[in-house]
């Protein structure tokens, strides 16, 4: 699911750069003064898609997550940047705003999963018999 979310990221950040100069290279006659607005709604529902889903995983603490969710931060602080990019002026806080709090969430997540992965670690590590490699390395 995750892997999906990454490519629809990814995806919907270059359709949205697309979307938008097509429609400003578009004369649309007395309704050019609207295109603005309806680039913003549509790129606004997708972005609020996308956020809605990594905040979902702010919550695990789970070390088998612990991957999922530092791909999920990984790729929505690199996105971040083109989507701030574009919206002008006020509209901006979608992506100023929400963006950076889901991304504190996710990496309080990331703290929280490698804690957990340090104390199972730490606690097999105290059971296992010999020596080799932990079963959680392998």
């Amino acid at each position: 699911m995750t892997k999906r979310w990454i490519l629809a990221t990814k995806l919907i950040v270059k359709a949205l750069v697309v979307i938008q100069r097509q429609l400003l290279a578009q004369n649309c006659g007395a309704f050019n003064r609207f295109k603005g607005d309806y680039f913003r709604a549509v790129a606004k529902q997708s972005i609020v898609v996308l956020l809605k889903f990594a905040d979902g995983f702010t919550s695990t603490q789970s070390p088998e997550k612990l991957i999922y969710v530092l791909e999920l931060y990984e790729t929505l602080s690199s996105s971040a940047p083109g989507l701030l990019h574009l919206f002008t002026g006020p509209h901006t806080e979608l992506i100023s705003r929400q963006v950076p709090v889901v991304l504190a969430k996710l990496a309080r997540a990331l703290r929280a999963a490698t804690g957990a992965l340090v104390i199972k670690i730490q606690t097999e590590s105290s059971q296992a018999e010999g020596v080799g490699v932990h079963p959680l390395a392998g």
